[in-house]
């Protein structure tokens, strides 16, 4: 696996972690919203594999948050920032990657012609 395919499932786990963390943050109201993760797991040819998870509450925790007024889930907006942020910039990390790899497919090319 090259350098530009690596950096491109980069790109998709952290594309997939932003669309998680916006899902969650949308849904933050919604009284009993189980979360939503994503977990990253590094492939053995290179790259890596996201996969997308649901955290439910305890059975105690969803009976305690049946008592409190007002929506009651386990999503928390400073996390779901912290999360945007580091993929944000692994985001951007991945495609300077790409990016460095073209222009050194460029250079190669104009070397040899």
């Amino acid at each position: 696996m090259n350098a530009s395919e690596i950096a491109r499932s980069g790109l998709q786990a952290n594309a997939a972690r932003q669309a998680v963390s916006a899902h969650n943050i949308a849904n933050m109201n919604t009284d009993g919203f189980a979360k939503q993760t994503v977990s990253q797991h590094t492939n053995s040819s290179g790259g890596v594999s996201s996969q997308v998870d649901t955290i439910s509450l305890p059975t105690e925790a969803q009976q305690l948050a049946q008592q409190v007024d007002g929506a009651q889930n386990n999503v928390d907006l400073a996390e779901e920032s912290v999360n945007q942020i580091q993929s944000r910039e692994n985001f951007k990390q991945n495609a300077q990657i790409i990016r460095t790899q073209d222009e050194m497919q460029k250079t190669l090319i104009d070397t040899v012609v």
